[in-house]
């Protein structure tokens, strides 16, 4: 019989979240943390990253953390590596990313900021995605109701996984 704290079967036990420092990503981390679950939280911002995971951490989560930019390709392929080495990741959380906000007299970005966030933001969630799909499909399992097949490229799946995730049963 499992004790009060322990995760539902089906619950991800191992959760990677990017942008994990604040915004979003700080609450998204927060959410998922729970006793028996570990969590990978990555950042640019080193003590804001800390501070969530020790938060993390208070409610009873193992936490590991990176201090990573998604535009690292190579230090975000070597950090998933490791992770899913010790930790196989079951659920991806790809938040990590930028934006210009508009200008005080409501301007939009130029079309080189545009760009320029566009780069970062998808090219980031690419490299993340590309990174941890080999390990995911070697584990892979049989398919439950509600699941989204996955046979269309890494990064419409990796769009897929984040509008599926407050659906029930769907993509782990």
């Amino acid at each position: 019989m499992r004790g009060d704290n322990a995760l539902p079967a089906a619950a991800p036990r191992v959760v990677v979240i990017t942008g994990a420092s604040r915004g979003l990503g700080a609450a998204l981390a927060l959410s998922y943390a729970a006793p028996g679950r570990v969590l990978g939280l990555l950042a640019r911002q080193e003590d804001r990253l800390e501070e969530v995971a020790a938060a993390c951490r208070n409610r009873g989560s193992r936490v590991e953390t990176g201090v990573v930019d998604v535009q690292d390709h190579s230090t975000i392929q070597a950090w998933f590596d490791a992770f899913d080495t010790s930790h196989p990741i079951d659920l991806l959380i790809v938040n990590a990313g930028v934006y210009t906000g508009h200008g005080d007299d409501g301007a939009k970005e130029s079309l080189g900021e545009a760009v320029w966030l566009i780069r970062i933001n998808l090219e980031g969630a690419i490299a993340c995605a590309y990174a941890v799909l080999p390990g995911m499909r070697a584990r892979h399992r049989p398919p439950r109701p509600g699941d989204v097949p996955c046979r269309s490229p890494p990064f419409a799946r990796c769009a897929v996984v984040l509008g599926q995730q407050g659906r029930p049963g769907g993509i782990r």
